[in-house]
């Protein structure tokens, strides 16, 4: 018997109520700032003093940056001092925010700082960008500047799309006023939405915020229903103004990308991860051409739970249901970071040591316990050779909590890596559907895992489904992407994005890819629920790039006894050219190709044949 099965069962059975993160170790789940950042606020405007002085160092090379080949060389080794001690104190100062949204002193400070300081660093950009062709072909296999060749080139690339000098001082000394807002009003909100409580099966009663996943899987379908509805008409309380930061993100994104001669905010954006729109177009195409593969998952889901259920009609808050006799899995927190331990192994002895690193609670790197005020979602940050933290809204022991653990933990270890393996500085970040792919990988990796060694048959099902439904959710990605790309799209014509429009476009949107749309006439609000929208615009599209590149990844795994080792490559090597060549040289695949796609929906084609056939078995 395995370790994860000892675990699983850990989980499965005992008389006491579960608890996901035990009370007497809520406070080791917590962020501890003062070791892994500043162990005081003034060591952070210390920080912030050394900065402005490296600035200040920078300025020296005004109009002068490529006069020779010295001093190029030199404004590069600047930046790479400057950019960990910047990104440090904006971690820092994100990570109390995430943690207490009230708590906003350092994360204005950082913020008013940062356009200051960018916009006093424009010249370097638009020196670089302008360097004129003869004098980089006499310089760029100049030993002392081969370090450097990726970011010179990365910024010739940009000399079409860059202003004047005075306009791209004033556009970042502008930036804290037109670019946060939307994202802090979308915050704002939440905090002052009052989420009601529902009273569990067990007789506890239960945020839908903070309890949702648990909520969800009550044994009572009134609780269900109770908390999908009560979550869904919390979150339409402010619908007018997520729709009001929502039309001004769009707006201005567009705004300013026709200011940089781009058509509209979506190109921009692709144009800095180095893919072309009609490509990324052509794999949404060829997704949503398969759209029907998604919804006849979610069918056959429908009519399994129908059955043994003896539903009439199976709504959203039902999906949850298994058969009589099995429950949902939980971990709490320690055993769920020794199955991540043990699940991911395959990848050797150095990345556990990073990720054991991670999940230890004594090096203070996770926060995990719900309270007020905090950040919706889950993410991994930190800076140039310093540890990773990993931050959740919660952590409440599902499939859900573990899978995004892997997720982010993903993440984490990547970047270790590459510092590890001595990535400077300015190559040691690349497009995020690199480093997305890794973090998407592991969780297949780790529900493989749970497939694989399942106690019982009835669980080894179960997993088998989540591994299904991570292969279908490349349909929700590319939904969210193609809504997202939509609305920048329909307001680059001069229609006014409003609540209605939204809502209008979302739900027409959905019925391509979604069995549930006219089941559920509130889904036509579900646009509020996507925070990427308003913190990070058009992230969606790396995931789905990554999800498609996580599936391959795992075909290969499974025939190619030389994949892993080369994967692990490809996570310590530098990001010294376009995304695209880094996978066509490191991986030998086109990223937006159509056999990438047929593979992924091959995949999980094959998975719910297997399902399919084990539920008709009876099980």
């Amino acid at each position: 018997m395995t370790l994860s099965t000892v675990l699983f069962f850990a989980c499965m059975v005992g008389s006491t109520p579960f608890q996901a993160m035990p009370d007497s170790m809520e406070a080791a789940y917590r962020f501890n700032l003062q070791k892994n950042f500043y162990a005081s606020e003034e060591l952070f405007e210390r920080d912030l003093d050394l900065l402005r002085a490296t600035v200040d160092s920078a300025l020296a090379f005004k109009g002068r940056v490529t006069a020779s080949v010295e001093n190029l060389v030199a404004i590069h080794r600047l930046m790479e001092h400057l950019d960990p001690l910047w990104s440090k104190a904006y971690v820092y100062a994100h990570l109390r925010y995430s943690v207490n949204t009230e708590d906003r002193r350092c994360m204005d400070r950082i913020r008013d700082i940062s356009s200051d300081l960018s916009s006093e660093l424009s010249f370097v950009g638009l020196e670089v960008a302008h360097l004129s062709p003869d004098t980089l072909n006499a310089w760029l296999n100049d030993s002392l500047i081969i370090p450097y060749q990726w970011p010179i080139l990365r910024e010739i690339r940009r000399r079409d799309h860059l202003l004047s000098l005075p306009q791209e001082e004033l556009l970042a000394t502008l930036r804290p006023a037109f670019d946060p807002w939307p994202e802090d009003l979308y915050q704002a909100c939440l905090d002052r939405t009052p989420f009601p409580t529902v009273v569990a099966s067990g007789g506890d009663t239960l945020s839908v915020l903070y309890s949702y996943g648990e909520l969800r899987i009550d044994s009572s379908r009134a609780v269900r229903r109770e908390a999908y509805t009560g979550y869904m008409e919390a979150m339409q309380r402010h619908a007018d103004l997520y729709a009001l930061a929502l039309r001004s993100r769009v707006t201005t994104g567009n705004r300013l990308a026709s200011l940089r001669r781009f058509p509209d905010f979506p190109a921009e954006a692709l144009f800095d991860v180095f893919l072309a729109p009609a490509s990324v177009d052509s794999v949404f195409d060829w997704i949503s051409a398969r759209a029907d593969l998604g919804k006849a998952f979610q069918d056959l889901r429908r009519r399994r739970i129908a059955g043994f259920a003896r539903l009439d009609t199976v709504f959203i808050w039902d999906m949850s249901l298994l058969p009589p006799g099995i429950e949902h899995p939980r971990w709490t927190i320690t055993e769920a970071s020794q199955l991540l331990l043990e699940a991911l192994a395959v990848f050797g002895e150095e990345y556990r040591t990073e990720l054991a690193s991670l999940l230890d609670p004594a090096h203070g790197r996770l926060d995990l316990v719900a309270s007020p005020d905090r950040e919706p979602g889950a993410f991994a940050w930190g800076y140039y050779g310093a540890p990773w933290q990993f931050f959740s809204f919660s952590f409440e022991g599902l499939y859900g909590d573990l899978s995004t653990m892997a997720h982010e933990a993903g993440h984490a270890v990547h970047y270790k890596l590459l510092y590890n393996h001595g990535v400077p500085p300015l190559l040691a970040d690349g497009p995020s559907y690199l480093t997305e792919s890794a973090a998407l990988f592991n969780e297949i990796v780790v529900t493989d895992y749970l497939y694989r060694t399942a106690a019982t048959r009835e669980m080894k099902v179960y997993f088998l489904q989540r591994l299904v439904g991570t292969a279908m959710s490349i349909f929700d990605l590319v939904s969210t992407s193609v809504l997202e790309r939509d609305i920048y799209r329909i307001a680059a014509e001069s229609r006014t994005i409003n609540e209605a429009l939204l809502d209008s476009l979302n739900i027409a949107n959905s019925r391509i890819y979604s069995v549930f749309a006219d089941l559920h006439p509130e889904s036509a609000k579900d646009w509020q629920l996507v925070s990427h929208f308003y913190d990070s615009p058009m992230y969606f599209v790396n995931y789905v790039i990554a999800q498609l590149l996580a599936l391959y990844y795992f075909e290969r795994m499974q025939t190619d006894e030389l994949f892993i080792p080369h994967y692990l490559a490809l996570l310590s090597s530098p990001f010294d050219r376009p995304g695209p060549e880094l996978f066509a040289a490191r991986m030998g695949i086109d990223i937006t190709s159509r056999s990438l796609v047929d593979a992924a929906l091959g995949l999980a084609e094959h998975w719910m044949e297997e399902l399919e056939k084990l539920w008709r078995e009876g099980l």
